[in-house]
């Protein structure tokens, strides 16, 4: 079975995977969590955290997962702890999944913040923000900095860089609430 069969079945099943990056050592290595999403080239991911909480969702490029486990190590575990704690993977608005740029602006539809990872340039950096502008190669993000405060100015960034998207994880609403995005 593919890497891309096994992520549709996991999705079809509701089943908690855990997928491993090879290709990113220095960056985010292994994902534990639930398929939210499958398109030719990009998965959306709701992810278990560390702490065995939902964290959040990430896209991230299927070509970069080196291999799946589905079941994930630990998953019925993990799955017991969550139903214990009333968590259950909230499903995201469908995110449009057919190119970076299309998920940077579905996501920006429906969360106040979006966090990039450029794993390749800066594998312990992430770049989180608003979407301002959606050019033919590069995006524009107004960023804002770990005190939620807006960094003066944009930055840009090309859409081939883009590893990783995170959205709707707890440091980034923490960032939108203190920020007043939300309440």
């Amino acid at each position: 079975m593919t890497i891309e069969d096994t992520l549709q079945a996991a999705l079809d099943d509701s089943r908690l995977i855990r997928i491993e990056r090879e290709e990113f050592e220095d960056g985010l290595s292994e994902l534990d969590g639930y398929v939210a999403g499958v398109g030719k080239e990009l998965l959306c991911m709701g992810i278990v955290d560390d702490r065995v909480r939902l964290g959040g969702f990430e896209i991230l490029w299927i070509g970069s997962i080196s291999s799946v486990d589905a079941p994930g190590p630990h998953a019925e575990f993990y799955e017991a702890a969550l139903r214990m704690r009333g968590e259950s993977m909230a499903v995201p608005p469908p995110i449009e999944l057919t190119s970076i740029r299309s998920a940077l602006e579905s996501v920006a539809k429906i969360s106040p913040l979006i966090v990039v990872h450029r794993e390749v340039e800066q594998p312990d950096v992430c770049e989180i923000g608003q979407l301002h502008e959606c050019r033919d190669e590069t995006f524009v993000l107004r960023e804002i900095d770990p005190d939620a405060k807006w960094i003066e100015g944009v930055e840009e960034y090309r859409y081939d860089q883009v590893t990783r998207i995170g959205f709707s994880g707890d440091y980034e609403g923490a960032l939108a609430l203190v920020a007043g995005l939300v309440e």
